[in-house]
Formats: structure tokens, sequence, C-alpha cells
């Protein structure tokens, strides 16, 4: 052994002691991308032949692939023109060697097999556009593939360039059987040291709420690709799933598409973050986005006014890797003057091209900046205490016309509408005081005197009519729906709506306090947050106007959804904000409510904090009422 020999040895004794960990210069790179391609046919899609699909059947290491069409392991291209793709290594460095397994489909022969390939690289200039910005490394020849899933194959190619680089295009120069168009490749595979260097994020902002889109296919919900549903697959981070209607990414059937976000505050926007459309592996190009104009405003959410809205200019977004184990998303910095709110993302074209098929769609935005809130004043637009009349006690003037003969009875706090189920309501003034769909809050006192169905209005503020819903409704009976309690129910600009439900109001009175801020409903009874069933709305809520706001019945009487409510209603407020949840408690305890440390449990008959004598007494006096006596239907 020579002294040379020796010392290295010496050399890397020390550095597996001291714990550190050298870098292999031809190391396989994962997380490379397709940056673009000439094209592709049917769901032979470039990503084919980068992820490692239908490499080794016979074993890690064998070198083998998959000969089948139908399984899309390869990348295919039928169309005219010469054949290229260009690579994105996913970071900056050197590259020290490729690996290429030529096209092996069985039935294809070698008039689909690459032979003749030049190779470029380039650190910038990744439409290889300037050719003072790329090296041309000259031609390799592609050995034939063998067509069997049992035969090594796949050669490795030296790669010598200058400085270092981030892109890699193969261009065909020719096929084994004519022409240099109508061919493909099973894989290609790299080894090299690259740096990724991951861009210093600003702070998440974590309040985007949905405004608005072009539109949407099927379960596939614009919300989805604002929601972070499907991000960090098995706690790998930037993976996204790919797995069809799971409910983590939007798409819509047309060739272009907008989506308009509100950060939830006023402030400055430093960062996106987008990941491309990510289904599933077969997935056209054509689906996903290539390029998107960026547009921010502070003050027009509807972007239709250029005087109050920045344009950013266009992004272009990479293709998504179509698993769900390979990382991916790419961060674009924003640069825009003053403070802003709103941000619009148009999609300018797919990765299709300009003539593609309809269908777009993304998998997720993330927004990273710092915005300070505009918290919505608690105001109270309107106060009926219905002490023997409808009028508005806020001082606002929206008071109240009552239809049919309301009866004025006890209530809760002094006395309090009754309303027979028949012909009976209240219909309130002045409706465009009541459009808002930002945050709202409503606060009552129920006491419902039967079960109820068909729709029986308590109060709403709607269109009532199937063919088109808009506003909202709280309203019991129904199949599918409590026929005791209150289902709150609001329609949202995207095709569905929020709804959550309370425990039964039967032959008593309890308090309800309902809140919407922007897609977040929450239901509170008897002074309590309640947990019960329901889900938020899955975009800005839809308002109704020119509809009243109603009691006891529907606010359109031509519509043919709702009914007429039996029960007395009292202390109806609405407020425009979020009640909080002390704000809640309050206004519980000031109708008489008696809070109590939790909330309350079915045995406590007469809400007094606790289970005792008094509450038998009150079951005892209810069951000879309505068994003893056969006063059967008081139950």
């Amino acid at each position: 052994m020579n002294k040379r020999t020796r010392l290295a040895e010496l050399v890397l004794a020390w550095v597996v002691m001291a714990g550190v960990v050298l870098a292999d210069p031809n190391e396989l790179l994962t997380g490379v991308s397709v940056y673009n391609c000439s094209g592709y046919w049917g769901t032979y899609v470039p990503m084919g032949c980068v992820n490692g699909y239908g490499l080794d059947p016979n074993g890690p290491g064998t070198d083998t692939h998959s000969n089948v069409m139908s399984d899309n392991t390869e990348w295919y291209d039928a169309l005219s023109g010469p054949m290229w793709i260009t690579f994105d290594l996913g970071g900056e460095g050197t590259l020290q060697q490729l690996k290429i397994w030529n096209s092996n489909f069985a039935v294809g022969s070698p008039v689909y097999m690459w032979k003749y390939a030049q190779v470029l690289v380039s650190l910038t200039d990744p439409e290889f556009s300037d050719p003072n910005h790329y090296q041309n490394l000259g031609q390799i020849e592609i050995p034939m593939a063998p067509m069997t899933t049992t035969d090594s194959f796949g050669k490795a190619f030296s790669i010598s360039h200058t400085g270092t680089i981030r892109y890699v295009k193969l261009v065909l120069k020719e096929k084994w059987v004519g022409g240099n168009t109508d061919g493909g490749l099973a894989e290609v595979q790299f080894r090299g040291d690259i740096t990724r260097e991951e861009p210093v994020l600003a702070p998440e902002i974590t309040d985007v709420a949905f405004v608005g889109a072009s539109g949407f296919y099927a379960s596939y919900n614009p919300l989805y690709c604002i929601n972070g549903a499907g991000l960090n697959i098995n706690g790998v981070q930037d993976t996204h799933s790919c797995t069809p209607n799971d409910g983590t990414a939007w798409f819509e059937n047309a060739t272009s598409s907008w989506i308009t976000v509100d950060l939830g505050g006023v402030g400055t926007l430093s960062q996106l973050k987008i990941w491309n459309i990510n289904l599933y592996p077969t997935i056209p190009l054509y689906y996903q986005w290539r390029y998107a104009r960026v547009l921010v405003s502070l003050t027009n959410p509807a972007f239709d006014d250029p005087a109050q809205y920045q344009d950013m200019g266009i992004i272009e977004i990479p293709l998504a890797p179509m698993t769900s184990t390979d990382p991916f998303g790419t961060v674009f910095p924003i640069t825009h003057t003053g403070d802003i709110r709103y941000v619009k993302l148009i999609s300018v074209e797919s990765w299709g091209g300009p003539s593609a098929p309809a269908g777009l769609g993304l998998s997720e935005i993330k927004f990273y900046g710092t915005v300070e809130p505009i918290p919505v004043p608690l105001t109270l637009v309107g106060y009926w205490p219905l002490n023997g009349n409808a009028e508005d006690a806020s001082g606002n003037g929206n008071h109240g016309t009552t239809v049919g003969g309301i009866s004025w009875v006890d209530g809760q706090h002094g006395q309090c509408a009754q309303f027979n189920g028949t012909d009976t309501g209240i219909d309130i003034a002045n409706p465009e005081n009541f459009d808002f769909t930002d945050e709202i809050s409503l606060s009552f006192w129920v006491n419902q005197e039967a079960v109820q169905s068909s729709y029986a209005m308590v109060l709403n503020k709607m269109s009532c009519s199937f063919a088109s819903l808009d506003g909202w409704m709280i309203f019991t009976g129904q199949d599918g729906w409590t026929s005791t309690g209150m289902n709150n129910w609001f329609k949202s600009t995207i095709d569905s709506y929020g709804v959550r439900t309370t425990p039964s109001c039967v032959d008593g009175w309890h308090h309800v306090a309902v809140t919407v801020r922007g897609t977040v409903l929450k239901v509170y009874f008897d002074g309590f947050l309640h947990e019960g069933w329901g889900y938020d709305l899955p975009g800005p809520m839809k308002g109704a106007a020119g509809y009243p706001l109603a009691f006891g019945h529907k606010s359109n009487p031509a519509g043919d959804l709702g009914s007429f409510w039996k029960g007395k209603l009292d202390e109806v407020r609405f407020y425009h904000g979020t009640l909080s949840l002390e704000d809640v408690k309050a206004l519980y305890q000031q109708g008489g409510g008696i809070l109590c440390a939790t909330e309350p449990i079915a045995e406590d008959i007469n809400k007094d904090c606790r289970v005792d004598l008094s509450d038998f007494a009150m079951i005892a006096a209810h069951w000879l009422e309505c068994y003893y006596y056969n006063n059967y239907g008081c139950e």
C-alpha cells in the first residue's frame, strides 16, 4: 500500500468518525421535473419518463422496463415537427451523467426509438432561445430498446460542461427508423451534484378567503385549492395528493379560468406558492396551467376598474409530477406598491398550448406576506323586542309589518309574538339594510310549539325558489333536517351552502345565536357554542337583494320553498359583524337565561344548572298530562 492510498483511507476514516457526510458528486437526482416538451400523444405524458414508473419490473437495479403501452410509463409524441424535451433539475450545480432508456413499447418496433440526440444545458435560459446562455454538448447515440420486460438496457452517458447549470434539453436528431418525429423515451435519469436552495418565505397568510372563480366541474370546488387539503402526503413536504375526487384540487371544464381571494386583511403580499393540478398519472397536460396573470387590489375585488388594481405580469407555473411522492410547488416573488387586500389569478395558457381542449385546474395556492385584519365593527342593525308590536327598538327605523293575526302573549322577556303556523308572519321594512354578505349575526329566543315539517320558516331573507336559491333561512322541519330544532342554512356563491342545526326547541324557551364570518358558520345554543351536525359555507355568502327579512313565514310569498311556522319568538336582533362567545353569553343572561358552568344537559329540564327532584317533578307532570289522561300528541 503506497502512502497516498493510506492517506486517503485515514482521511475517509476521520470523516466517518467525525460524523461528516460527504456529498456524492454522482448522486441520482430526484425531484427532476419536465419544464417543457414538443408535445405528447394521448396519455403518454412527458412526466412519464422522469418519475421511475415502469423501471425494474424484475427487482431493483435490473435496468429492465415495462413494455406495455397502456400503463403510461413512457413519454411519446406523435405530433409533427422535431421532438424535444426540457428538464428542470430543481436546483443549480453540475451534471455528470445522463442515463436513458429508449422507447420500449412491445408493439412499437424501432420506428419509435430515438437514435441520435443533441444535449443542451443552461443555467438561466430554460427556453434555450439564446446561444449565449446555453452550452451545446454535442450528440449522443441511444441504443435500441429490447421491447421486453426481462432484458436489461439503459445507456449511461458522461456529461462535461463548464460552470453550473439547471436545465437540460434533449433534441431528437434522428430515429433508428426514419425522421425526427413520432417517437418516445421510456426513462431519463440524471446524476450529479445539485444544490436546491429553498426561498426564504415571508410569514404565511392563513385567513385567506375565497371571493369568486370562473366556475368548477363536478366536485372540484375552487375552495379546495386554498384550504391546504392534500398537502404533505405522509409528512413529506410539498407533496400533494393525486387522487381524483378527494376534495384536494380545483378543476373546471374551460379554456380560461380565474380565481379571486381575499387575504383577510390589508398589507403586503411578498410571495405566491402554486402547486399545479396533480390529479393522477394520466391527466392530460392541457389541464395544467402554464402562464397566469397576477392582479392585486386594495379596494376592487371585482377587478373591473384598472385604476383600482395593479397588474403584476405573467408567471409560468411548472408541471406537476402527477404522483403523491414527488415534492413540487413553485414560489413566485410579488412586488406591488402600497397596501393590497385582494389577489386574482387568471390563466393565460395551459401546457397544452393556446389551442388545447377545455379543462384547467390548480391543486393549491398559498400566500406569504404581512396583512392586518380589518374587523367589521359589531353594529346592531335591528332589534325587535316583540312586546305587543313589531317595531324596531334599535333606533334605525327598520319596523315590521304583521301578516295575519299575530298573537301577543307572555314570552321569555316581556311579551312575544306567537305564530299560528297557518297564515301569520312579520315582514321587516328596508330590505337593503340587511343585504350583508361578509359578516352577520342573529340572536333570538324561540319556543316551538310542535314538531314541524316542510321548511317551516322561523327567520329568513331569501328568494324561496328551488330553481334559484339565494340568501339564508332559519327553519325547522323537512325530511333529512331536524324537525324540532333550528336548521341554520346559508347559501354560498359556490353552488352549495353551509348549515348547522340545534337541539330541540319544542315546549320550552331557548336562546339561539348564529354568526357567519366569511365562510365560517357558528351556532350558539343557550349561551354555549354548539358543536352539533353541520358544516361551513364552501364560499362567500350569497345575499338575496330585494327580499325582506321575515319572521314566521317565507320572505318571498310567491316562492315554492317554505311554509308558515308555529311557535313563539322573542327578542330578535340582527347585527352586521360577528358576535363573540362573550357577547352571546351576555345576551343569553340579559334575556333571563341562567348560564351554567358547562353546556346544559337534557336531564336539566328547568335549566337551573343542576339535575334534582324539581326536574323529576316536571317529568312526572308531563307524563301524567300526556299519558295518564290519554292526551296523545303532546310529547
